[in-house]
């Protein structure tokens, strides 16, 4: 027989069980609601993920594609195969795409080795030849014992951007390009306008000078000294024109491509010193001391004797031209093995600052005036600097000497080799040649 407790003990167990059940009821009906919550905010979270033109994905941390949206799936030309696939592994699936998985991979190292968001500039080619380029962010997540979890990959298209920056570039440049055309023409009129000054006056002193040379000669004066020195006028502006011209077909000749140097190995410190030395009477007029002076009493190398010599002799016609009576005139050249170095330095007027930049471009004069102090086309150094660039070398101006002038050649040492060396033979001009080079280039230095 049942007592009383046992009734009671059972009545309690069955409202315990019944209250279990509609808890367990109620919470399963909750989490079912909660999961289905959780289903609806995925779909719509996946809705607008896909209906983003933006490149959003996820990779686990050994690099396989967990998460990607339509706009992945659109730039590989793919669908939700791709997940589960690392980069590597889709090259074989992929294989149009290898270029840029391959580059997407290395991104992915770079992030993870920064340990931090990252920016990347990545470009996509499209089946139909075009190309879709994108900023792309990667984001490293790592558990918080440190070992990595995965990258988030965030992407916006920025073609057209580039578009219009690369068609804006574009622009520029045809601008630049139109002020450079712009200002060389200014230039090369100014130039001109100058070069009629430049052939008008040796040809009308040597037109002066045959006209004189004609009436003493009908007045039958016998003026023996006279004859002399209109002759030597007649020879000067002669040069004069000779060395006009000689410029004018060497800068087309250079600007055509058609100017080929004759290279040979030469002893260059001999080459250096004897045209240098060899202007020492044109000094000796304006009492200008002239020193040169060497770290080594050998140096040979490849290079073309004749176009060395036009080098040195414009920056001394410069150097004397532009040095007072009683100044110094420095010639150095230096070996450094690789290259060798040629300074020219003078304690004349000097370059102001503000011009010493122009004056290796093509028709610029840092005198410009008809009436100007001392002659000159404006083609000297910039023909000196293509004649430098030939060699491989270049020419500056020390913007940090202010005692006058201080011209800097530096020209990389090649030697040829014993075949090449043996075709060209390259033979010193006699004396009778020099001089008349040096009188050509000397030509607008009046005593």
């Amino acid at each position: 027989m049942i007592n009383q407790n046992s009734i009671t003990l059972l009545v309690g167990i069955i409202l315990l069980l019944v209250i279990v059940i509609v808890f367990l009821m109620f919470y399963i009906k909750k989490l079912k609601m909660q999961r289905d919550e959780l289903q609806q905010s995925e779909q719509i979270l996946k809705t607008i993920i896909n209906g983003l033109p933006d490149l959003i994905g996820y990779k686990d941390s050994e690099g396989k594609w967990i998460v990607a949206n339509e706009a992945f799936f659109k730039i590989f030309n793919t669908d939700e195969t791709m997940l589960g696939k690392t980069n590597l592994e889709l090259m074989f699936f992929l294989p149009e795409f290898k270029k840029e998985l391959e580059g997407c991979e290395e991104t992915d190292k770079k992030t993870w080795e920064n340990k931090n968001t990252s920016m990347f500039e990545e470009s996509f080619h499209q089946l139909d030849g075009t190309f879709r380029t994108f900023d792309v962010v990667k984001v490293p997540i790592f558990y918080d014992y440190g070992n990595r979890k995965g990258v988030a990959v965030l992407g916006r298209e920025i073609t057209e951007r580039k578009k219009t920056e690369e068609l804006k570039k574009q622009t520029e440049d045809k601008e630049r390009q139109l002020l450079e055309l712009k200002h060389y023409n200014e230039i090369r009129t100014e130039f001109f306008a100058n070069l009629s000054h430049e052939l008008r006056t040796p040809l009308n002193l040597i037109m002066s000078s045959v006209q004189l040379i004609q009436k003493l000669n009908e007045n039958e004066i016998n003026c023996l000294n006279k004859f002399n020195k209109y002759i030597n006028i007649i020879r000067q502006n002669s040069y004069r024109l000779v060395k006009i011209v000689n410029n004018l077909i060497d800068i087309t000749k250079i600007e055509a491509g058609y100017l080929e140097p004759n290279f040979y190995n030469v002893n260059i410190v001999e080459i250096v010193e004897n045209i240098t030395l060899s202007i020492n009477s044109y000094a000796e007029q304006k009492e200008i001391s002239l020193i040169f002076d060497t770290n080594v009493e050998e140096k040979v190398m490849s290079c073309d004797p004749y176009i060395i010599e036009r080098i040195m002799l414009n920056l001394l016609s410069n150097a004397v031209k532009f040095t007072q009576n009683g100044g110094t005139i420095e010639v150095f050249l230096e070996d450094n093995n690789d290259f060798i170095e040629i300074i020219v330095k003078d304690n004349g007027i000097g370059i102001p600052i503000e011009k010493q930049s122009l004056i290796f471009e093509r028709f610029v004069q840092v005198d410009k005036s008809l009436s100007r102090n001392r002659e000159g086309s404006g083609i000297g150094l910039s023909l000196v600097k293509a004649f430098v660039e030939i060699h491989g070398g270049k020419i500056e101006i020390d913007n940090n000497y202010t005692e006058g002038s201080k011209f800097i050649v530096c020209i990389p040492v090649r030697v040829l080799a014993e075949v090449e060396n043996e075709n060209n033979n390259y033979i010193c001009q006699n004396k009778d040649n020099r001089v008349q080079i040096i009188n050509v280039e000397f030509s607008d230095i009046y005593s």
